[in-house]
């Protein structure tokens, strides 16, 4: 087993001025980091995104990666690309073509004898000062998941995830465990009081320690919650609802996303937990939910700072919401008092209208919007058994079809829309109530999705490279340099994991 520095290699772009030109010269240097890493033996795949060629000659092997591309682009200044050999740890190179000012994005690949990437890290949008500037980017294998350079603050699973406008990604409250032979079908173990920021570009979350009981310094939440929702509002993010041991809970708190800092929120109608939440026109819509001794019947609107009664809704939990390109929100599927429904409906921000039944009933599903306006909802728990159906909801037609497929059995997965409209499935539990957290990973290809009839066909379906860890209510977050981010969840034994992984996407 052998171990590795996450600092591989510094390069020293210069900033200058083109001839003629006024613009402000500058430096950039960027570190490369990259996960830890274990090589186990000659024959197993190399987990290491830029391995040493020198070693890899020694060893009678073609190197993977004999070059370093960098790019930089964005903020009107073109593409600007050059290629500088790789000789391993501590090489530099110089690239003295950029321009200061905003919105610069910057890609480093390593690449291999073929010209293909073999690894590949990416900046956020980001301003490019006079002088020194200094950045830490995270680079991982291309079409693999790595794990992060370090764990998070905090082992959490059934937690909320808002990605905000700046790159960095919120991760806020979650459970530090699960018991899965009592409550149904399961119930949370240990609230967490705790939130953590991931910066995007270097993949790595602030390790500063926290002593929530002692003061309420930055990320500690004023109440331990899991199974709440985030969502964006005017004025910060909205945490609201969620459980911890006493059962659902009734307030609701406001994150000041640059102080880092959570406040009062609002006081709910009434307690509730493992709600749908989207954002609307006046704030956000909470729709149904676990409620105390029963369930929750409406929709909670938040405008102005505090709550108030919408529509009469079905009450049920373990619903998703589906915020559509008119404005409107659909919620499908969900459990009630006699266990999962197939009903769905459409909130207008007035009233709540029925909407096509779903071909399965199914909660702790997922619901994704395609680029068309459909909607896909993938997998979810019914009967106490694991889902491996989908199907496609048409909002406009009022239809919805199943769709042919041969998928993975899964629920409490995560379902993400990548930037060309492929969909990425991780984890969740499968085979049922009590089944295993999955590995395997699904990319769903939507493009030629067509209705022929019945059933939908054309849902192509790709299996790839699996996570390093089999998690459950972990949450998948699309980061704004094209990679995804998946963060927590549950292992095998139901206990939370303080683990992260970044699915680095080909360009």
């Amino acid at each position: 087993m052998r171990r590795r520095p996450a600092v591989l290699l510094l390069l020293a772009l210069v900033a200058a001025a083109a001839p003629g030109c006024t613009f402000d010269r500058g430096t950039l240097s960027l570190h490369l980091v990259h996960s830890p890493f274990t090589t186990v033996c000659d024959t197993c795949p190399q987990e290491d995104p830029l391995p040493d060629p020198a070693e890899a000659i020694a060893a009678g092997r073609t190197p993977e990666v004999t070059s370093l591309r960098v790019r930089v682009e964005g903020g009107g200044i073109g593409v600007i690309e050059r290629t500088f050999p790789f000789s391993g740890r501590g090489a530099k190179a110089v690239l003295p073509e950029i321009e200061v000012g905003r919105g610069r994005v910057i890609s480093v690949e390593g690449v291999g004898p073929t010209g293909v990437a073999f690894s590949r890290g990416a900046t956020v949008p980001l301003d490019i000062q006079p002088g020194d500037n200094s950045i830490t980017v995270y680079i991982g294998r291309v079409g693999r998941f790595s794990s992060t350079p370090g764990p998070m603050r905090a082992a959490r699973a059934f937690h909320s995830a808002v990605v905000l406008a700046d790159g960095r990604v919120l991760l806020i409250g979650g459970a530090a465990a699960i018991d899965r032979q009592h409550g149904d079908p399961f119930a949370v173990v240990d609230a967490l009081g705790t939130a953590e920021v991931l910066d995007s570009t270097s993949a790595t979350f602030d390790p500063t320690p926290l002593d929530c009981g002692v003061a309420r310094p930055r990320d500690c939440l004023m109440h331990p919650r899991a199974l709440a929702t985030a969502t964006v509002v005017a004025g910060g993010v909205l945490v609201a609802g969620g459980e911890d041991a006493d059962g659902p809970l009734a307030d609701a708190e406001l994150l000041d996303p640059a102080a880092r800092l959570f406040a009062p929120g609002g006081n709910l109608l009434g307690p509730r937990s493992r709600h749908a939440a989207a954002p609307v026109a006046v704030g956000a819509a909470l729709f149904g939910g676990r409620a105390a001794g029963g369930l929750a019947a409406d929709v909670s609107l938040f405008e102005g700072g505090r709550f108030r009664a919408g529509p009469a809704a079905l009450g049920r939990e373990a619903a998703a919401a589906t915020l559509l390109a008119d404005g409107r929100v659909l919620v499908t599927g969900g459990r009630d008092e006699s266990g999962e429904v197939a009903t769905a409906e459409l909130f207008d921000g007035v009233a709540v209208t029925a909407a096509a039944p779903l071909a399965h009933p199914r909660a702790y599903h997922t619901a994704s919007l395609l680029a068309d306006g459909r909607v896909l909802i993938l997998g979810g728990l019914a009967g106490g058994a694991a889902l491996d159906t989908a199907e496609v909801i048409d909002p406009v037609a009022g239809t919805a079809t199943e769709a042919e497929a041969v998928l993975l059995d899964r629920w409490a997965h995560a379902a993400t829309t990548l930037g060309d409209g492929r969909i990425l499935v991780t984890g969740g539990f499968g085979g049922g109530t009590f089944g295993g957290a999955r590995r395997e990973v699904e990319i769903l290809d939507p493009a030629h999705l067509e209705s022929s009839g019945a059933p939908l066909r054309g849902l192509a379906v790709t299996r790839m490279a699996a996570m390093s860890s089999g998690r459950a209510g972990h949450t998948a977050s699309a980061l704004s340099n094209g990679f995804v981010l998946i963060a927590g969840g549950v292992g095998p034994d139901n206990v939370a994991l303080s683990t992260a992984e970044v699915l680095v996407m080909e360009r």
